[in-house]
């Protein structure tokens, strides 16, 4: 996907640039003319509090993003942090990603203008192959929250995760933890789309109150969901597990 590669492709620039400006983000001059900076750059984008922690982070006190309608992500308290060092070894690496409070009250509105999105080809995204590796080797949200327009109903969780691209492959874990009701959710992907590979599972638990049983009509019955896909993209092996209250199971192999 073009916006994906766009995305990383940035995201390792940034890093590289922000190695060599750490001394201009050590005053608070030099955080808010950066943050001005930004915001210059990312029409409807609003930064507040961009400083240096010693010896290797960057923090963020106030984030938001609007478009048209108004704005749509906030994030509060986020923490960056790095290890030049690894870039001696062709890695980008992110030691830590944090964020006390992320809110996504909609989906953003296209721009006016704006051309749409292809259609897709093929079933796994095309990854960039870049000059460096990139790895996460921490996420953490204290509060991930997903506005009612999103999912149906606003839900609140705690997430963690880690992700790794190199050589046109990638690997992630995600974790949710839900804050507002009773729910969880893990994700373990590993992706190679030049060799049309997938290897996934993905585990769900939710109460009575959650979003599977209110868009199935069967409000008040707990649910989980057990998957697990390996194999070719197009013709991996799946085994389904899921359970809705107390009788209803099933299992699905192919």
């Amino acid at each position: 996907m073009r916006l994906l590669r766009r995305l990383l492709t940035a995201l390792v620039l940034l890093l590289v640039l922000l190695v060599g400006l750490l001394g201009v983000l050590r005053t608070e001059a030099g955080g808010g003319l950066a943050a001005r900076l930004a915001m210059q750059a990312v029409p409807g984008l609003r930064l507040e509090g961009l400083r240096l922690d010693v010896p290797w982070g960057v923090s963020l006190g106030h984030l938001e993003l609007a478009d048209a309608e108004g704005v749509w992500l906030t994030v509060y308290d986020a923490r960056l942090e790095i290890a030049p060092a690894a870039l001696w070894h062709r890695e980008a690496r992110i030691t830590e990603l944090t964020a006390a409070r992320l809110a996504i009250a909609r989906a953003p509105v296209a721009a006016p203008g704006a051309e749409p999105a292809p259609p897709a080809t093929q079933v796994l995204p095309a990854l960039p192959h870049l000059p460096l590796a990139v790895a996460l080797q921490r996420l953490a949200i204290a509060r991930l929250e997903f506005g009612a327009p999103l999912l149906g109903q606003t839900m609140v969780f705690e997430a963690d995760g880690e992700a790794r691209l190199e050589a046109g492959k990638a690997q992630a874990r995600l974790g949710l933890d839900r804050l507002n009701g009773v729910g969880t959710v893990r994700l373990d992907a590993r992706l190679a789309p030049a060799e049309d590979r997938l290897r996934a599972t993905f585990v769900l638990r939710e109460d009575g109150d959650g979003l599977i049983p209110a868009a199935l009509g069967r409000p008040g019955e707990p649910v989980a969901l057990d998957l697990t896909l390996d194999g070719p993209a197009g013709d991996a092996a799946l085994r389904l597990d899921a359970k809705l209250g107390e009788a209803s199971t099933a299992r699905v192999e192919g």
